[in-house]
This record gives C-alpha cells, structure tokens and sequence, in this order.
C-alpha cells in the first residue's frame, strides 16, 4: 500500500493548476506583500506555492518531510528545528500540512521562533 507522500504528490496523478497562483495573488494582495519579501513554506510537498511565491517575486524557502521539491530541506517537523536562523522570514506559509503533524507545540513553536517580529 503506498503512504500518503507517494499519492498525494505524484504530479501525473495530480498535476499542478493554476491554484497555488491564485491564492499566492490573493494573500499578497490581502496582507499587502511586497517584492522581496522572504517566505517559508514550512510543509511544502512539491513545491508548488514555492514556486507560486517566486513566481510574485519572493525570497522563496521549503522545507518538507519528503525530498520531493528539490529545493526544500528535509525536515522532520514533529522534532526537527527547522534550519535557520531566529527571525529570518517576512512570512511563513503553510498549506494542509497541521493535520499531519502530531507534535503540534514544536511545530507552531518553530515557525514563530523563524518568523520576524511583525511577520
């Protein structure tokens, strides 16, 4: 039987849309993100939102349990720190990824611990 990784990110079977441009749009225009701006997508999966970010002009960084989008870091999110410094991102995005996790303290820890002060 195949583990939720090898099915839900298998690009054949679900090909990227034109989705994670439309709601990278969306949130850029509803929290009035400018060019530049460093984002994490902390889970990231394939990539697509890294890409979408990108794609807007943003300072784009992943991190997933997989080594499926080769530009993320592989990250064990229940106990990893995730690889960089305190306060390095503008903002960190996160997309279906909460309901995966178990350890959900050091999850949400993590991320405000990389997040900037007012990010």
């Amino acid at each position: 039987m195949k583990n939720y990784v090898e099915v839900a990110y298998q690009e054949k079977e679900k090909p990227f849309g034109e989705y994670p441009l439309q709601l990278a749009q969306y949130l850029i225009q509803k929290y009035g993100l400018q060019k530049g701006m460093k984002v994490l997508d902390n889970g990231c999966g394939r990539g697509e939102f890294l890409q979408a970010f990108a794609h807007f002009g943003m300072e784009v960084s992943g991190t997933d349990v997989s080594d499926y989008c080769k530009e993320a870091k592989i990250v064990d999110l229940n106990t990893d720190s995730l690889p960089f410094p305190d306060n390095s991102f503008d903002v960190v995005f996160s997309k279906s990824v909460i309901e995966h996790i178990e350890n959900t303290g050091h999850y949400m820890n993590e991320m405000r611990r990389v997040l900037k002060e007012g990010g």
